[in-house]
Order: structure tokens, then sequence, then C-alpha cells
């Protein structure tokens, strides 16, 4: 790599890592959360563990959630989300369940703002093993990184073809 996109890519990347500190500097003010999903090569334990290789950063997902109205919206690339079945007792913690099929239903938790997704059954176990769940949620310092190191290995791969 040359000295030059290094030094972009460095640029680039504490460019990011301001624009993340000031979005999280203002979740007091705005009543908002940011998660951070990554791609888990392998599987994903419980919404919260990867048992393999973290791989690819997405884009990160913004909630608000209003207690008054007892809802969760939801910011992402594709648009704004309301869901719905929520108790939410503060911006920090909530939680919401869909159903995402006859016998399967999604729920996502925000406690103390972390947040966690978990996919159960009718009866609420826990289900496994579902090849489309494949994304754990980190804090936006591992975020960072991860995307820096995803970065650098494209670059890399991209020079040697």
């Amino acid at each position: 790599m040359t000295k030059v996109a290094a030094f972009f890519a460095l640029i680039g990347f504490a460019a990011a890592l301001a624009t993340e500190a000031v979005l999280a500097a203002a979740e007091v003010f705005t009543h908002s959360v940011r998660v951070y999903p990554v791609e888990c090569e392998g599987q994903v334990v419980f919404g919260t563990f990867c048992e393999g290789e973290l791989t690819v950063p997405l884009d990160p997902i913004t909630y608000r959630a209003s207690p008054a109205r007892r809802s969760v919206t939801r910011w992402d690339n594709e648009g704004v989300t309301e869901l719905g079945n929520c108790t939410v007792k503060g911006y920090r913690d909530w939680q919401c369940s869909t159903a995402a099929a006859a016998d399967l239903v999604i729920q996502r938790t925000m406690q103390d703002g972390q947040f966690t997704v978990a996919m159960y059954d009718s009866r609420m176990s826990p289900k496994a093993n579902v090849n489309s769940w494949d994304l754990i949620y980190v804090s936006m310092w591992d975020w960072l990184r991860i995307e820096l190191e995803y970065e650098m290995k494209q670059r890399g791969a991209a020079l040697e073809e």
C-alpha cells in the first residue's frame, strides 16, 4: 500500500471516529442509541455471542424509544421502521417482540444501552442454527476497529490483484 493510500485510510478512520463520538455524546439529548452490527462467520449463540469469527462490519442502526407512546423507532439505510409490541421503561431500557412467522418470535432488547436480539419458537424456547441470523452487536470502539481491519484487508487484496 502506498503512503498516500495509507494516509487517506487514516484520515477516513479519524473522520469516522469523530462522527461516531459526536453521535454517542448526543445520545443523552436525542434519547436514541446507536448499535453496531457485525457479521459472524460461524454460529450466533443467544443473539449475543459469536462462535466463530467476526467478519464484515455493517452500517450502524439507531433506535429511539418513547416511554410515553410505548414504541421504539428504528433508523437504518433502508428507512424508518416503527417496532410494535414493546415494553419501554426508558430510552436505554426496552424490549420489543415481533412475530416473524407462525412459530417464530424475534425479541429485540435494549438493557442499560446494550442491544441484543434473540429468536424464539412459539413456546419461547431459544432457536439456534438459523442461517439468516448471523449478526452480533458490538461496542462502537470494537466496530471501528473491525471496520479499519476490514478496510485494510480489502485494500490489501485489491493491491495484490
